[in-house]
């Protein structure tokens, strides 16, 4: 993305920010701008999806940007370790890597960038928690999520109800290691979507409403299940009006 007018910048970044493109390269000499502008963005495009913005430089290292966790990752500042962190970490967010194309020149660099693109649409159901206890007995214990996510929030959430379930066993044994991990992960990125309609009888009231609705306002034809697609519907008898 080159230097644009600022409203044009906005609109194209946060265009490209919303569909979850893997790589964007931002030419300008304006930095201070750019990062203005990501910030500014992200706000919109991540509500709701746990995603935190980082700054990335060589002579500083990763640090957050979006809120104050305090001082940068020295550790990180080195490029091949930065995207070695980046290919492992479990938290997704917008990751700004300022003056990075000098590295890209090393095959090892190019080849950690390229995996992080190709991993980027990785999707998971599964929060698992593995526990060794003071005896150096293990356990296990996993929740399934109802839908595949790369989202922070739902699956913080399943690993907290983990660790609460597990909270009297862990307050008698003792507690030497904790782990968690993500499984059941889908690679291509698909995600099952859920309609707002909620849950329980009222809810599908509110289903039988709705395609009611559709149907009188668009013909029965409008809605049909998906198993009879592409079929014959065969006779339909007519229905008189109330």
């Amino acid at each position: 993305m080159n230097d644009t007018s600022p409203p044009d910048a906005r609109r194209e970044l946060q265009s490209m920010l919303a569909s979850r493109l893997a790589l964007i390269v931002v030419e300008s000499r304006e930095e201070d701008r750019v990062l203005a502008l990501v910030r500014e963005v992200s706000l919109k495009v991540r509500e709701g999806r746990g995603w935190g913005v980082f700054q990335w430089t060589v002579t500083e290292g990763l640090q957050r940007i979006d809120i104050d966790l305090g001082g940068p990752q020295r550790m990180l500042a080195d490029p091949e370790q930065l995207l070695k962190h980046l290919k492992a970490t479990p938290m997704p967010g917008i990751y700004v890597l300022l003056d990075f194309h000098p590295y890209l020149k090393e095959p090892v660099n190019v080849r950690l960038l390229k995996d992080i693109a190709q991993g980027y649409d990785r999707v998971a159901r599964t929060v698992v928690l593995r526990l060794r206890f003071d005896d150096f007995s293990r356990a296990t214990r996993s929740r399934t999520l109802p839908s595949a996510t790369s989202s922070t929030q739902p699956i913080l959430a399943a690993a907290r109800g983990l660790v609460a379930a597990a909270a009297p066993t862990i307050s008698e044994r003792g507690l030497t290691l904790v782990g968690f991990a993500v499984s059941s992960i889908d690679r291509s990125g698909a995600q099952q979507l859920m309609l707002p309609f909620g849950e329980g009888a009222a809810a599908l009231q509110n289903v039988d409403a709705a395609i009611d609705e559709i149907r009188r306002r668009y013909g029965r034809s409008a809605l049909t299940p998906a198993v009879l697609v592409g079929r014959d519907p065969g006779l339909e008898m007519p229905h008189l009006p109330d």
